[in-house]
Order: C-alpha cells, then structure tokens, then sequence
C-alpha cells in the first residue's frame, strides 16, 4: 500500500508537469532518440517512486544537487529524463502536506486488519508495532537500495535513517489508534431490542383452557371401561364340535314323554297328613 501511494503521488505530480515531460521526450529529436528517453524514464521508475514515498513520510529525496521534501526544495542541474519532470519547479507549497495521507491510511488500515484478527487490545497494538518496525527496516533498505551515482550530476539518493524511522512512526501511531477504536467498537455491547409482551389473557379464559374434561355421562364411561378389558381370542376352541346338531321341537318332546305311564308319588306337605292324597 505504501508502494501504491508513491506511484500514485508521482502519476499526478507527472500530469501535473505534463508539458514539461513532453519537451524532454521531445528533447531526443528522433524516434530512436525519444524512445531511449522513454525506456531510461521507465527504468528509473522504481527510484523515482521510493523517492517519492520518502518525501510523502516527511523524510527528502535528493537528485544530484536538487532535493525535495514535504516543506523545502533546493534546486539544481538533472539529466534530460521525461521521468523527473515530477520534480517540483518552484519552492515546497502548502498543499503538498497532503502526501501524508499516504502513509496515514496505510497506518489506519494496518490497525484494522491487526484488530479483525485479535480480539484483545494489547495484542492488536503490539502487532500492529511489530508490522511497523519490519516495515520501517524494508523502507529504510529500499532507500538504501534506490540510491546510486549519475555521474556528473551527483547521486540519487533518500535520507535513509529518516525513511525509515518516519515509516515507523506514522504507521505505529495510526495503526496503534485504529485497532484501538476497531478493537473497542467490538467491545461495546449492542442495544437490546424488547420483545413485544403478549396480551393478557383472562383469568376465566384461563380456568376454561386449563380444566379437563368431564364425561357427559357414566354410561360412556362403563362401555369405555368395557371396550379397554375386551381381550379378543383369535385362538379357535377345540372342545366346540365344528358343527352343532339340530334342536328337537320341544312338541315331539312333550307327546313322547306322556306316551309313557309316570310313576308318581305325590307327598303331602306336613301340615295336611288327614287323608289319603288325591
């Protein structure tokens, strides 16, 4: 991100000096001559870029006698390359405060990432410083790195000591202040909404719904009773003949049983023993 809001910073400074980047493409004279300019333009990029991301921490960038920083400038000689028209003309303008933005957000979105990854506080904070210092050693090595000689128009080089601590700086600070806020908007507990509270019902409705129910009568209860000790055998009885024989007619029965003489002996009861019975 830090990398990104350099080249950003030197994409506008070069819109910005668009005409003056254009006279010396045109400076080569022919195609072979601009398109070496072009390709020189592109090699030192990279440089151009780190230079631009130090003077956007507050540290100075130096082009042979020339140098550049958020509040001063010190002109001098620089090579014909289209690239260093993104150096300033005139004197540091107020405006140019605005580069900090580069490292500010790069610090405030640092925090936030260290603070979605670790709930609590200290750990959030110290990874965040952790980030910061490694990222200030890499910045502080790049600058290194991004210097070297131009021959008879000095050195390229980045106020390196500087570079990298102002890296660590801005992005410990802000970093340390975003995971807090990130970190203490994730503690704080959200309103609770209250349930709508149901109406009251009435105490009758309630005896109603809550009373059992009775039977209308002891009738239903006895067949019920009767119905649940029904057993059902499904088991077929051997001592019942499979077919059961025809009844007599009781008629027949009564004229064969008084074809027959009956031998009688009539008793009197005890109280009447007078006479013969008759």
């Amino acid at each position: 991100m830090l990398a990104a809001g350099g080249a950003a910073v030197v994409l506008l400074a070069l819109l910005a000096s668009w005409e003056t980047a254009g006279a010396l493409v045109e400076s080569g004279r022919d195609v072979v001559g601009m398109l070496g300019l072009t390709v020189l333009s592109v090699l030192y990029l990279p440089n151009v870029v780190i230079g631009a991301l130090a003077v956007a921490t507050g540290s100075t960038a130096g082009f042979g006698d020339a140098s550049v920083s958020l509040f001063s400038t010190t002109g001098g000689p620089l090579p014909p390359l289209p690239i260093l028209a993104v150096l300033p003309e005139g004197s540091a303008q107020t405006i140019w405060v605005v580069m900090l933005v580069v490292p500010i957000g790069a610090g405030l979105l640092l925090g936030r990432d260290c603070a979605i990854r670790s709930a609590d506080i200290q750990v959030a904070v110290s990874s965040v410083w952790v980030v910061a210092a490694a990222t200030g050693v890499l910045a502080a090595l790049f600058g290194y790195a991004a210097g070297g000689n131009l021959g008879t128009f000095g050195t390229v080089e980045v106020t390196v000591w500087s570079f990298g601590l102002l890296t660590f700086a801005w992005l410990a600070v802000a970093g340390s202040a975003s995971a807090a806020l990130v970190v203490w908007r994730r503690a704080v507990p959200e309103p609770v909404q209250d349930e709508p509270v149901p109406a009251p019902v009435a105490a009758a409705e309630l005896a109603i719904e809550a009373a059992p129910s009775e039977p209308e009568d002891d009738e239903q209860v006895e067949q019920v009773e009767e119905v649940v000790e029904a057993e059902v055998v499904d088991e077929a009885v051997d001592d019942v003949p499979a077919e059961m024989p025809p009844a007599e007619e009781p008629d027949a029965t009564v004229e064969a049983a008084t074809d027959e003489p009956l031998d009688v002996e009539i008793v009197a009861p005890p109280g009447d023993r007078d006479g013969p019975a008759r």
